[in-house]
């Protein structure tokens, strides 16, 4: 009977292992995609291949996508699609899921600069929001900041200066520099002169 049960208990976990393969490796006929938005890309393939694809819109890079294959399967065509992103994919049950991998990350740097002088901006505040990190731009006006891969929104800010917002998708280190703009706007102060204190004291005084 133990025997038995070991022949059986195998020949169940081949057949899913191999159902666990089968979605991936459906073939792919013809798939041709022009200059179109990742999403619209996948809701192609998952039309063609009639599979189920699972994924969050905001993790989602910008941009548009080509691609052309003949004669394949669906792990090559999403290999293919996939590898100028951070994403990647897998089959879990029925569907396949399109994800982006914890740990990721990727280094921003750049320098900041008056946009009118160019004199680099020493000590200014670079804050990523969704991540809460941030750091200072060095005495070159330099920063380097370490993020996980995906959405980031970017906060850029300096004494004395109008602040940068800037909203970006990250999937490989990149260059930013930015040049920001002195704040004119002044806060009224009320002045008090010596002439008017002095008068005030000695109307006081007289009184």
């Amino acid at each position: 009977m133990k025997k038995i049960g070991l022949v059986a208990f195998l020949f169940l976990a081949s057949f899913r292992s191999g159902y666990a393969q089968s979605l991936l490796d459906l073939p792919v006929d013809d798939f041709q995609i022009d200059q179109l938005p990742l999403e619209e890309a996948l809701y192609q393939l998952r039309q063609q291949a009639g599979v189920a694809f699972s994924f969050t819109n905001e993790l989602l890079p910008p941009g548009r996508f080509s691609l052309a294959v003949s004669n394949t399967d669906l792990r090559q065509t999403l290999s293919e699609l996939l590898q100028q992103t951070p994403l990647e994919f897998r089959q879990i049950g029925k569907q396949v899921v399109i994800y982006l991998p914890s740990g990721t990350t990727y280094t921003l740097s750049g320098i900041l600069r008056d946009s009118v002088s160019g004199e680099p901006l020493i000590n200014a505040n670079i804050f990523e929001q969704l991540s809460n990190r941030g750091t200072i731009s060095n005495e070159y006006g330099y920063y380097s900041i370490t993020l996980p891969a995906g959405p980031i929104e970017l906060a850029y800010s300096y004494v004395g200066y109008e602040k940068r917002r800037v909203q970006l998708y990250l999937q490989d280190n990149q260059r930013l520099d930015q040049d920001l703009r002195a704040d004119l706007t002044l806060e009224a102060v009320e002045v008090i002169s010596d002439s008017m204190l002095t008068g005030t004291q000695l109307t006081s005084a007289s009184g």
